[in-house]
């Protein structure tokens, strides 16, 4: 059956923007539960301003010399493991090298104890929140959410990232 043009071109000239967020267990578990929802209206904005203060070029610049001695570092390790004849796990170093590189990018220089606890509670993290949970494909029945064997196991999970996070606060303050 032929679509009409005058009802695609409706379709496809809606504002997407003005549609409602989908709601999603797994954003309800960070440290702001709902005070999320209080920026709502302006996340457009604060979008626009990570964009443009975070990430322009003057500060990705700056992070230069942090990339270039986690390179350092990782061809080193590399190379170490290459001479001693053992095998490499590329995802392992990989990984162990952008959580480093963020890490001290956010934190300034972290102890490796913390940057591994760090980068095990992510690894663990990601097959919680992709799990199957019937409560994400039905999102309007409220009543599902309650039921969610995911969003305990991830709130365990934050909450560790959580204490993490305050002994590298509390160290650099």
């Amino acid at each position: 059956e032929m679509i009409s043009c005058d009802w695609s071109s409706d379709v496809c000239s809606s504002d997407l923007t003005d549609m409602p967020r989908p709601l999603w267990n797994g954003p309800g578990c960070d440290r702001n539960r709902n005070r999320d929802r209080d920026f709502e209206p302006c996340w457009r904005q604060m979008r626009k301003i990570c964009t443009l203060e975070l990430l322009s070029t003057k500060n990705v610049r700056s992070f230069g010399s942090i990339r270039l001695d986690e390179a350092k570092h990782l061809i080193s390790s590399i190379q170490a493991q290459a001479a001693a004849g053992e095998l490499i796990n590329l995802t392992e170093h990989l990984s162990t090298y952008t959580s480093s590189m963020v890490l001290t990018a956010a934190f300034g220089k972290v102890s490796k104890v913390h940057q591994m606890t760090f980068l095990r509670l992510l690894k663990e993290s990601l097959p919680i929140s992709s799990a199957f949970e019937v409560s994400d494909l039905f999102p309007s029945y409220r009543i599902l959410h309650p039921l969610s064997r995911v969003k305990p196991k991830l709130m365990k999970v934050h909450q560790r990232i959580d204490k993490i996070f305050d002994i590298i606060i509390a160290e650099h303050v």
